[in-house]
């Protein structure tokens, strides 16, 4: 059996796997408000004007609202305008 010598006895970098769970559908929005989800995990944020429900993740950052549903939105501090 041949042992792999690495130098300095340092360990193997082993890849880590991310498992992508689907998100459901976002509205489609003509002219919406585009914002950037910057935190991390999967939410789901409800519209206080049109009760929409706006789903993002980690993988899926970028998502677009309505104008009437931004003020509530951007209150959060992990979603921003897109610059």
């Amino acid at each position: 059996m041949r042992t792999i010598n690495t130098c300095c006895g340092s360990n193997l970098r082993r890849r880590i796997t991310t498992i992508k769970t689907p998100l459901p559908p976002n509205p489609k929005i003509p002219g919406g408000i585009a914002v950037i989800y910057l935190g991390s995990g999967n939410i789901s944020v409800k519209g206080t004007a049109t009760a929409s429900v706006y789903h993002a993740s980690d993988h899926s950052r970028h998502f677009r609202i309505y104008a009437e549903d931004a003020d509530s939105i951007l209150k959060r501090p992990d979603i921003i305008l897109k610059p």
